[in-house]
């Protein structure tokens, strides 16, 4: 295929779903399942905002079963997750096994619905629809951890209180699209930690920073902070430059920005209230910093 034909497949609808291991007796629920490039997921509704579960469909298996109701059904496992979803007819069977055997070699979230000049052009949109969808923080969660997703919590929780419900909301969608962008750039190995290694220095600078701050008040430096963090930015926006959209670098930067400025870092490190945020921030950076860095003390 070349670079002027790369297919955009997305088939979504609410079908009978179940994560019962073969062989065991499946009980389906109301699932809304959505097949976008090399990627399935499933969440309880088409409106909840996160998903229950993925699978990326370039190492997945796909198998025929069928119900206790007679019913076809298609089983997609991998190595951490499988789901089987009961088909209501022959012609759904066809459509969903096709849509699934059809992306399973895409890149995920290619985004594109029609032919295009350039791969590269395409690849700049990475994501936008699988981080805003539903998947985005079950991504996180695969490639990042749990503590990563409460860690976006507490965020916008501060944020909340800080600036206003729409604000929260606007700072966790930027930041886990942000997320999700450079974790699928990983997988479909446009990005490699190759090319990451050399934001690790800034990123562990940044990280004691705030570290430093949650354990210690006196050493909460509102300038420090801040220059670790834009130092980070313009490291980072030179590594993924050529993969992001102009307005996606834009959010990027707007939301970096906003998160280091010293009227927010003021609030959750210096006011009294901000007491448990920071306690719960302090357990996570800690527990994760010792994670990434067994053999470095902080």
């Amino acid at each position: 295929m070349s670079d002027e034909e790369i297919e955009y497949i997305s088939i979504g609808a609410t079908l009978d779903a179940s994560k019962k291991a073969k062989g065991k007796s499946s009980v389906f629920h109301k699932k809304y399942v959505l097949v976008e490039n090399g990627i399935i997921f499933w969440k309880r509704k088409e409106k909840s905002e996160s998903a229950e579960g993925l699978i990326f469909l370039k190492n997945a298996e796909f198998e025929e079963d069928a119900t206790k109701k007679g019913l076809r059904s298609i089983r997609v496992i991998d190595d951490n997750n499988q789901i089987e979803i009961a088909m209501p007819d022959d012609e759904t069977f066809d459509k969903w096994m096709n849509a699934l055997q059809n992306s399973k070699d895409l890149d995920v979230e290619t985004h594109v619905k029609r032919k295009q000049g350039k791969k590269m052009r395409m690849k700049k949109n990475l994501g936008g629809k699988v981080a805003t969808s539903g998947a985005g923080k079950s991504i996180i969660k695969e490639f990042l951890g749990a503590e990563v997703i409460q860690l976006i919590a507490i965020v916008k929780r501060v944020i909340k209180k800080k600036d206003g419900k729409a604000k929260a909301k606007e700072a966790e969608s930027n930041i886990i699209k942000i997320g999700v962008k450079v974790i699928l750039l990983i997988h479909n190995k446009d990005l490699t930690m190759r090319d990451i290694k050399p934001t690790l220095d800034r990123i562990k600078k940044l990280w004691s920073d705030l570290l430093d701050a949650c354990e210690m008040s006196f050493c909460y430096d509102v300038e420090k902070i801040q220059e670790s963090a834009l130092y980070l930015l313009g490291e980072f926006k030179g590594i993924i430059q050529n993969f992001v959209s102009d307005e996606n670098m834009e959010i990027l930067e707007e939301t970096i920005t906003y998160i280091s400025d010293e009227p927010l870092l003021d609030f959750f490190y210096l006011e009294d209230e901000q007491e448990v945020d920071r306690a719960d921030i302090q357990v996570i950076l800690r527990d994760l910093w010792d994670r990434a860095f067994p053999d470095q003390q902080h």
